[in-house]
């Protein structure tokens, strides 16, 4: 078997076992770093408000050619407005509605062989490109701003049967259930929790100490609208019983497995796939995975579901 196509086969209901891979990471962004540091020494909340603005800027990776030749190829492509904006959103397929959102620094081409083999499958697979992201307008957000556009392309879609959030998408797709969208089975790859601590991690990626933790708190607390605990998902979590497949890999290098396995046990019912060696974005395109999620989702298309 070729190791790139990644085939996976599961031993048992929660794990599955790959080829182990490395999965580089690219941390171009924080080649600028020096200056909030010489700053942090003149001052801290100048420096926690610069940080705060690094924080929320997203970086918009290439997107590959296999996976623009799909979008244009076999997606139909649409603008939704979003305030004074418009988002960028791609569908494919008949069946019942799956909406897809991606992560932070993610796009909605990363997506598009997912969508695909859900549309092959008998799905309406709908994917888009959350603000400052992929082709949509801005160079940064925020979580509430992305919940925001997740909230408003599910009422544009008429109401997902579904969704499938990569990364910080299952993080927003848990807080939109709040907000009204009300998809019959869940899927989250790869989904963090704990947003308190997420400054602090980015700090210390920059090479920043403690002395910036609590000017950044305040700063990006201040942009957000919100308090940083507001947006946990577990609290929610605790309270919600729709069908929830999460697959999280044991060797993710961005999120932490244990955030999979914390979330899996907060929410009742949830079922929770083990992987090795796909980290954290091959996850969206290992075959296995895709079987795993046509299987689950495969209920929403038989009329007794409905």
């Amino acid at each position: 078997m070729s190791t790139d196509s990644l085939i996976a086969y599961p031993r048992n209901r929660t794990n599955v076992r790959t080829i182990k891979l490395q999965v580089p990471r690219r941390d171009a962004v924080y080649a600028a770093a020096w200056p909030l540091r010489a700053l942090l020494r003149l001052s801290p909340g100048l420096a926690g408000r610069a940080a705060a603005r690094a924080f929320f800027t997203t970086l918009r990776p290439p997107v590959r050619p296999a996976e623009a030749a799909l979008l244009a190829a076999s997606f139909e492509r649409h603008e939704v407005a979003f305030g004074k904006r418009r988002l960028p959103v791609w569908t494919f397929g008949e069946g019942p509605t799956v909406l897809m959102s991606h992560g932070w620094n993610g796009r909605a081409a990363q997506l598009a062989p997912l969508a695909g083999a859900l549309a092959t499958a008998g799905f309406r697979a709908v994917i888009f490109d959350h603000p400052a992201h992929g082709e949509a307008a801005g160079k940064s957000t925020t979580l509430p701003e992305m919940r925001a556009a997740l909230e408003t392309i599910d009422r544009w879609a008429d109401g997902a049967d579904a969704v499938v959030a990569h990364s910080m998408g299952g993080v927003l797709t848990t807080l939109a259930l709040e907000g009204g969208i009300a998809p019959r089975r869940l899927v989250y790859l790869a989904s963090p929790v704990v947003p308190a601590s997420w400054p602090e991690g980015f700090a210390r990626r920059l090479g920043l100490g403690p002395a910036i933790d609590a000017p950044l708190r305040r700063a990006v607390e201040l942009r957000a609208g919100v308090p940083l605990a507001s947006l946990d998902p577990r609290p929610i979590a605790r309270t919600r019983s729709t069908p929830l497949l999460i697959v999280h890999d044991h060797d993710d290098r961005e999120v932490p497995y244990a955030a999979g396995a914390a979330l899996a046990t907060d929410w009742r019912g949830a079922e929770l796939v083990t992987t090795h060696g796909l980290g954290h974005t091959r996850i969206l395109s290992d075959p296995e995975v895709g079987e795993r999620i046509l299987g689950f989702l495969a209920p929403l298309r038989s009329r007794s579901a409905r």
